[in-house]
C-alpha cells in the first residue's frame, strides 16, 4: 500500500514488465493494465481525479483503510462462489486452449535450442561449475 501526500492510502496501478530478447538484444516492455487503458480514455474525455478515472474505488483516511478493506472483501465473499468458479474455469480454459495450440511448436523450439551445438556447449560449460 502506498500513501499520497495527505496520508490517504491508494493502491498502485498494476502493470506488467515483460523482458524479452529480440534479435539478440534484451528489451523490456511495459504492458498497461485494462484499468490504466480505461483511465487514459477517460482522461481524454476530461476526467481528472482517480475516482472518476476508476483507478481506485475510493479515498480513505489511513485510520479507516483496514475497516474499509475488510468490508470490501466481505462484500466480494458474499457473492456466489459458483460465479467465481465459472469465471476462473473460463480463464483456465482459454489458457489451456492457447497452450495446446502452441505446445508442439514450443517443445520443438526448446529441443532445437537444447540439442544445438551452441546449447550443448553452454550446458557443458555450466555443468563444470557444479
Amino acid at each position: 500500500m502506498r500513501f499520497n501526500a495527505r496520508g490517504i492510502a491508494c493502491a498502485p496501478i498494476p502493470h506488467f514488465r515483460l523482458r524479452i530478447t529480440a534479435g539478440g538484444t534484451p528489451m523490456s516492455i511495459v504492458v498497461k493494465s485494462y484499468h490504466e487503458k480505461i483511465a487514459i480514455l477517460r482522461m481524454a474525455n476530461g476526467a481528472t481525479n482517480p475516482i472518476s478515472l476508476d483507478l481506485i474505488d475510493d479515498l480513505f483516511p489511513t485510520d479507516d483503510i483496514e475497516h474499509q478493506a475488510i468490508e470490501k472483501i466481505a462484500g466480494l465473499l458474499s457473492h456466489p462462489s459458483q460465479a467465481f468458479a465459472a469465471i476462473k474455469a473460463s480463464k483456465v480454459e482459454r489458457i489451456r486452449a492457447r497452450y495446446e495450440k502452441h505446445r508442439e511448436a514450443s517443445i520443438q523450439v526448446f529441443l532445437d535450442c537444447w540439442f544445438s551445438e551452441t546449447g550443448q556447449t553452454l550446458l557443458t560449460e555450466a555443468s563444470r561449475k557444479f
